[in-house]
Parts: C-alpha cells; sequence; structure tokens
C-alpha cells in the first residue's frame, strides 16, 4: 500500500487563481470603460448632428427672408423699426426667428456697413443677426431630442458689376447705375450659422450669399 504524501500546499492553485481573477477583472473594467466611452461618443455625435441641423435649417430658411429684405429696402412693419408693409415685403418670417436690435431698438439693414470689430475670419467677433429657436417639446429649453437653437450672422462683403453689364450713373443705393440695376449688379454676403446643442455642442456653417440687384 502506498502511503499519501504529506506534503503541503504552497499556495499555487491559490495564487494562480487570483491572476486569473485579477485578468478577468481588468478585462471586465475595460469593458465597461469602452462602453461608457462608445456611448459618450454617439452621445456627442448626436448632440453635432442636431446642432448642424439648426445651423443649416436657419441658413436655408433665411435667404429667402433676406432676400425680401434687400430687395423692398427694409424690414416688414411686424418687427421693430420696420417700414415695410407686411405685404409689399411678400416673405413670411418663421414664428421661430428673431432679430437682434441696435442701440435704438430698431433691426438694422443687413445690406449697410458691417459692425465695429466684425472679421469673417473670427466667427464670435461677428454680430448675430437672426436667432432661430425651436423648443419642440415644450420643456422651455432648447437642448433636447425634439429642440434646435441656432445663430445667423450676416456679413457684407462686396457689391460688383456682373460682367458685361453697362454701367449708367451710380444710384443713392451704392454701386449701381440703370443698366446695373436692372439685373448686373450683385451684392454678396456670408452667412455663417452658428449651431449649438446639449453638452456644449457647437457647430459652425458658412455659404456665400449672392442678390441680383435688379430695382
Amino acid at each position: 500500500m502506498k502511503a499519501l504524501s504529506t506534503r503541503r500546499e504552497r499556495g499555487a492553485a491559490l495564487v494562480t487563481g487570483l491572476i486569473l481573477m485579477g485578468t478577468l477583472t481588468l478585462i471586465g473594467v475595460l469593458a465597461i470603460t469602452s462602453t461608457v466611452n462608445e456611448q459618450r461618443m454617439t452621445g456627442n455625435q448626436i448632440n453635432r448632428q442636431r446642432a448642424m441641423e439648426a445651423a443649416e435649417a436657419l441658413r436655408l430658411a433665411a435667404a429667402p427672408v433676406v432676400e425680401a429684405h434687400i430687395y423692398t429696402r427694409g424690414w416688414p412693419t411686424s418687427l421693430a423699426g420696420g417700414q415695410v408693409g407686411v405685404g409689399d415685403f411678400n416673405q413670411a418670417i418663421p414664428a421661430q426667428f428673431s432679430f437682434a436690435t441696435d442701440a435704438d431698438s430698431v433691426v438694422p439693414d443687413l445690406y449697410n456697413a458691417n459692425g465695429v470689430g466684425e472679421n469673417p475670419n473670427n466667427t464670435f467677433s461677428m454680430t448675430t443677426d437672426i436667432t432661430y429657436r425651436l423648443d419642440g417639446n415644450g420643456d422651455g429649453d432648447y437642448e433636447g431630442e425634439l429642440d434646435r437653437y441656432a445663430e445667423l450672422k450676416v456679413y457684407r462683403t462686396v457689391v460688383s458689376n456682373a460682367p458685361g453689364s453697362a454701367i449708367a450713373m451710380v444710384q443713392g443705393y451704392e454701386g449701381v447705375g440703370m443698366a446695373a440695376g436692372a439685373g448686373g449688379s450683385h451684392l454678396f454676403m456670408e452667412f455663417r450659422g452658428v449651431g449649438k446643442s446639449a453638452n456644449g455642442a457647437r457647430v459652425v456653417v458658412g455659404s456665400e450669399y449672392r442678390h441680383v440687384i435688379r430695382n
């Protein structure tokens, strides 16, 4: 009969088990951390997309409003200081739009000179002219899934005669003669839209706007 060994275990199994448990714990922590980071990245991407949608929506919706504003040389009487009849303005202004006013509480004309200190190379030095607010869920803020918030900065760049247009005497509204005033002159502006969303998400979009002066 073979005698049983009385040699004591030296803890190898315990140490191996602890190492294995530690490794599995580390893998679990890394997996949880990775999942949390992915959720944050997804949330940030969603917020960025909402900000982009708001900026683009404002930029596109504002174009016909600015077009009517330049064509009629003013704002409708529904806005502060407006002198153009609503029927003559002939362009509905979205209820979600609000307009910046000057020191006299009047909405300034966008086709005049730019504000002091405005620099197109620095978006945040440019004056916010139109603000778009949509409280889709009615909770009083503009950061929810159904909410949208954006600001539009309009920067006048240059007035130039169209190629091939005849140039007659300059009119009072600058740089367009009789022939140029019939569609031969262009007013260029830059539209800079800044969309905002939850967690500080912010997107800046821009486009060049050309108005054909025809009156």
